[in-house]
C-alpha cells in the first residue's frame, strides 16, 4: 500500500492574483506528509493546465488496490456554458491553471479522469476554489465587524469560448469513487482570509485545522466543523462534502 497526493496552489494569475493559495499548499502538504504521504506539489508557473492534467493521469492511472490517494487543490475557480448537456444549471465549472483561460479543466474532464479508479478506490479531494455564478468578485463582509479579515473571493471569470458541443454524453458514474470536500456550493465563491497576518483560503485553513487537531473525526464532523467557523466570521459560503453514503462518517485520508 502507498499513500499519495498531488497538490496545487497559484498565487501569480498574471491578471488576477491571489495570495494565501501557496500558504494553503504548505499547510496540506505537511499534515499529509505527517500522515505518511508522499507529495507531488505544483506550485505557480509549474501549474499549468497540461501538467496539472499529466499529473491527474499519473497519480490515477498509478492507483493500486490498498492505495490511498488525495488531490488537493488552491486555486482560482471560475464557470463556463455547458458543453456536454449533462449540467442542470447549465454550465461546466472550471479549475484555473496558472494560464487559463488558455487552459483550463472542466469538472467534467476531472469526472472522467477519477472515473477510471477501481469501485473500492480511496481517493480524497480537496478544494478551494469558487465555483460562482455570478461574474463579478463578491462584496465580502466588513472586515472590522469580525476577528479574521476577509480578503476577497477566488474567482475568475471566463472570456474564453465553450467547446462545441459532442454526440457523446459526458461519463455517468453511479456511485462515487471519491470523496470530495468542497469550499463552497457550486454556485458560490469561496473567500480568503487574514490569520495571524498570513493569507490562506477560508476553507484550507479550517479544514487542515481540523484534521490535524482532531485525527478521529469523521468525513461529516470535519465539514460541519468548517461549516460552523466559516459561518461565525460572517462568510456565506457553505462547505460541501460529497461521498457515497458509507464514507461519510469514515476517518478522512484513511
Amino acid at each position: 500500500m502507498t499513500k499519495k497526493a498531488l497538490l496545487w496552489g497559484m498565487n501569480a494569475y498574471p491578471s488576477a492574483p491571489l495570495r494565501g493559495c501557496i500558504n494553503d499548499i504548505v499547510d496540506a502538504q505537511a499534515k499529509l506528509v505527517a500522515k505518511g504521504f508522499s507529495c507531488v506539489v505544483l506550485t505557480d508557473g509549474m501549474a499549468t493546465d497540461a501538467r496539472m492534467k499529466q499529473e491527474l493521469d499519473t497519480i490515477v492511472d498509478g492507483y493500486q488496490a490498498g492505495d490511498i490517494i488525495a488531490i488537493v487543490g488552491s486555486s482560482h475557480g471560475s464557470y463556463m456554458s455547458d458543453a456536454s448537456g449533462d449540467e442542470t444549471d447549465h454550465r461546466d465549472e472550471l479549475i484555473c491553471p496558472i494560464d487559463f483561460p488558455t487552459g483550463y479543466l472542466t469538472d467534467d474532464w476531472i469526472r472522467t479522469c477519477l472515473a477510471r479508479l477501481p469501485a473500492d478506490a480511496k481517493c480524497y479531494v480537496v478544494m478551494d476554489s469558487c465555483y460562482s455564478g455570478t461574474v463579478t468578485r463578491v462584496s465580502p463582509p466588513d472586515p472590522k465587524a469580525h476577528r479574521i479579515p476577509i480578503l476577497g473571493a477566488r474567482y475568475m471569470p471566463f472570456t474564453g469560448k465553450a467547446p462545441k458541443k459532442v454526440a457523446t454524453k459526458a461519463v455517468i458514474v453511479p456511485a462515487m469513487k471519491e470523496v470530495l470536500y468542497s469550499a463552497s456550493k457550486d454556485s458560490q465563491t469561496s473567500s480568503e482570509i487574514l490569520v495571524g497576518g498570513k493569507p490562506r483560503g477560508a476553507f484550507s485553513y479550517y479544514f487542515w485545522k481540523a484534521i490535524g487537531a482532531n485525527p478521529t473525526w469523521t468525513n461529516e464532523q470535519v465539514v460541519a466543523y468548517c461549516k460552523t467557523r466559516i459561518a461565525a466570521i460572517g462568510l456565506t459560503q457553505v462547505p460541501q462534502l460529497e461521498c457515497q453514503a458509507a464514507k461519510a462518517n469514515q476517518v478522512p485520508f484513511t
